[in-house]
């Protein structure tokens, strides 16, 4: 009991560091998530991608252990991370009054994307630099740079062909400083007007 209020006690101060500096949240976070069991990668914040993880987002606190978060990924506010599922247990104790669960891994790798609300289901994998839409309900094994959307969660794409499309566009916005207090936006121009 007291290791689940020094736990909420943590959680609230990291939530409201996150208000204060970002800079700083973004390197206690990760530490916070690996003291309460989730696998996140020591070298996390390397590799230059800037990830950040929401304090809003859901990692099962009955199974932790579980899920697993590669360098460099980025969670959104309110994804949900569940590796367990009781939908067989009023079955299972129907025919066999036997009480039980489903248990599966989570395996989120480098540089992943995982957009707002969405819900990443027990044995899910998903291979590096894969994008999940917001909303997408997700569970599977999904190829390195995926993108997947919906319910339930399919490729829709790819990273890369995504980034091309942008690009060609122009529509890309860029941050650009040296640190938290001195960015700035840098705007894509107007697009022309149609004739």
């Amino acid at each position: 009991m007291l290791k689940k209020i020094i736990k909420a006690i943590v959680k609230f101060g990291l939530v409201v560091l996150n208000r204060v500096s970002c800079k700083t949240y973004k390197r206690l976070y990760p530490k916070y998530l690996r003291w309460i069991g989730v696998g996140i990668e020591d070298d996390y914040q390397q590799g230059g991608f800037d990830p950040w993880i929401s304090p809003s987002a859901y990692f099962d606190p009955g199974y932790p252990g579980l899920i697993s978060v590669g360098s460099g990924t980025t969670i959104s506010f309110d994804a949900c991370f569940l590796a367990h599922d009781y939908s067989v247990d009023k079955e299972l104790y129907a025919q066999y009054k036997e009480h039980g669960l489903l248990l599966g891994k989570i395996n989120i790798g480098k540089n992943c994307f995982i957009g707002a609300r969405a819900m990443i289901l027990l044995g899910t994998t998903l291979g590096d630099g894969c994008i999940v839409g917001a909303n997408a309900v997700v569970k599977g094994h999904f190829p390195a740079g995926s993108i997947i959307a919906g319910n339930p969660g399919r490729v829709i794409g790819n990273a890369e062909t995504l980034l091309a499309k942008h690009k060609e566009k122009g529509d890309i916005s860029y941050w650009r400083g040296d640190n938290y207090d001195t960015f700035e936006m840098v705007l894509p121009p107007d697009p022309e007007p149609k004739k």
